[in-house]
């Protein structure tokens, strides 16, 4: 994913943000997703390619949330995306585990609905 973060930054096209995207959420999570949120990713290229910079300049050490704080994270996630969620709960998030891929929300939907439950209780 570094490469292709690289890329992204280097670059700034559509095709290196659907290439970035495509490896944060899995060659086949990207396979399986219908034409539409795929067109969505590459809609979205300018965000992504301004996100990202800002993403890799900050130093996980330093983080320390104040406010109530949830992730979620598939079992099937990158290790770059298991790595961030360890940062989070290190810093005081609640980080739950799905048992899908990076896209819970398609994966594991109960997982999602348990976890922003609980996020609307606290």
């Amino acid at each position: 994913m570094a490469d292709a973060a690289a890329r992204l930054q280097s670059s700034g096209s559509v095709a290196a943000a659907t290439e970035f995207v495509e490896e944060l959420v899995g060659n086949d999570v990207w396979a399986a997703l219908p034409e539409e949120a795929r067109r969505f990713a590459r809609d979205q290229a300018v965000t992504i390619c301004a996100e990202v910079p800002h993403f890799a300049g900050w130093s996980p050490e330093e983080l320390r949330l104040r406010v109530p704080f949830m992730t979620t994270v598939g079992r099937e996630s990158s290790p770059a995306r298991q790595r961030v969620a360890r940062t989070l709960r290190h810093a005081g998030a609640r980080t739950d585990m799905t048992s899908g891929g990076h896209l819970a929300s398609v994966d594991d939907p109960d997982a999602i609905v348990a976890a922003v439950r609980w996020a609307h209780a606290a």
